[in-house]
């Protein structure tokens, strides 16, 4: 027999730990993630790059509009959970940010 395990136990397996001082970016929606302005030009932030609270991160696209993602701590940007072009989900953590 297979145990049977509920989601939040599923979510917890997968999400990686992460220090319990870095800050998450979520998304406020279901969107495309876009790392950078335009497909020619340098993504918003990289991993290792400082920044200052209302730093934009990234855009997020519904339906042909866009919104800006910005950073809600001054700080570095540890790790990057999505890749450019991904479907994001309402409340998924985009990125997280190790606070100054």
């Amino acid at each position: 027999m297979v145990p049977v395990t509920t989601g939040a136990a599923d979510e917890a397996d997968v999400t990686p730990r992460v220090p319990a001082n870095w800050v998450a970016i979520r998304s406020p929606m279901v969107a495309t993630f876009y790392a950078a302005p335009s497909p020619e030009a340098d993504p918003f932030v990289v991993v290792g790059d400082k920044v200052a609270e209302g730093t934009t991160v990234c855009m997020l696209e519904v339906m042909k509009l866009y919104s800006e993602i910005k950073a809600e701590c001054a700080g570095t940007v540890a790790r990057i959970e999505v890749v450019n072009g991904q479907l994001v989900e309402h409340d998924q953590v985009l990125m997280w940010i190790e606070p100054l």
